[in-house]
Formats: C-alpha cells, sequence, structure tokens
C-alpha cells in the first residue's frame, strides 16, 4: 500500500514536467520532432515550422518544405499510405499557414488512405520535386 502512495505522489510532478509546448521555426528542428529522428543524407529541409500541444494528447501541426530524391517519396508514400487526393478544394486556403507554404499550382495534392481524415496534405511538384506537408494530429 505504500508503494501505490508514493507513486501518487510523483505522478503530479511527472505531468507537470510532460506538459509543456513545443514550438519552433527552425526547419531541422521542426523535423525533428515530427519524426523522433534527424533528417538522412536524402533530405534537404527547407522550411519547418512545429507546434505540439502541452496536453498529453500530443496533438500537433508540422508545416515542412523538403527536397528530396524520387526514392524517398516513394517510400514516405508507401508507409504513410497516400493517395491522390482528387478534391478540387485547397485546404490550404483556410490553414493559418507559414508565409513560405506556398505548392505551386503544378503540385500534385495526396492525402491518407483513411476514413479519418484530419485534413493532412501533402504536395508533390513534378517539375521540380518540391515536397510540401502539412500535418495535423488533433
Amino acid at each position: 500500500m505504500y508503494q501505490w502512495k508514493r507513486y501518487l505522489l510523483f505522478l503530479p510532478i511527472f505531468v507537470i514536467i510532460n506538459c509543456r509546448e513545443i514550438k519552433t521555426e527552425n526547419p531541422k528542428k521542426a523535423y525533428g520532432y515530427w519524426t523522433k529522428s534527424h533528417p538522412n543524407d536524402q533530405l534537404n529541409i527547407i522550411h519547418g515550422n512545429y507546434w505540439q500541444s502541452a496536453h498529453w494528447s500530443l496533438e500537433y501541426k508540422i508545416y515542412l518544405e523538403i527536397d528530396s530524391n524520387p526514392d524517398w517519396w516513394k517510400e514516405f508514400k508507401k508507409v504513410n499510405n497516400l493517395i491522390i487526393d482528387t478534391s478540387r478544394t485547397n485546404e490550404s486556403d483556410f490553414w493559418e499557414k507559414p508565409e513560405w507554404f506556398n505548392p505551386a499550382e503544378s503540385s500534385i495534392k495526396y492525402k491518407e488512405n483513411s476514413d479519418f481524415d484530419q485534413g493532412s496534405r501533402y504536395f508533390k511538384d513534378p517539375l521540380n520535386g518540391k515536397i510540401f506537408i502539412y500535418e495535423i494530429q488533433l
């Protein structure tokens, strides 16, 4: 019984320490918070913004502009189960996006192939290979 009370005593301290908002406009840090890893040699992280709530559910929003090789994009699409988004709505007109987040008109818009769509969108420009990522988890 005493052991249980000790854990209960440290629970508020654990919650306070782990409940802090994270916010950065540093591209490499944004990528790192999002993936929990460092970018590899295949990626050039041009711009990035990351926000994570202080809430235990780890709500976040990420904006990235990436220059990568075709193999990275192919693997990213596969792992994230992305399909071409055929909707005509330009969701990025409704986001509070950074100034630099402007996918070209020639970009192909992708979304996750899932019934649970929170609005994350991925844009790939076939002309210059640039990738714009907007991902949200609420």
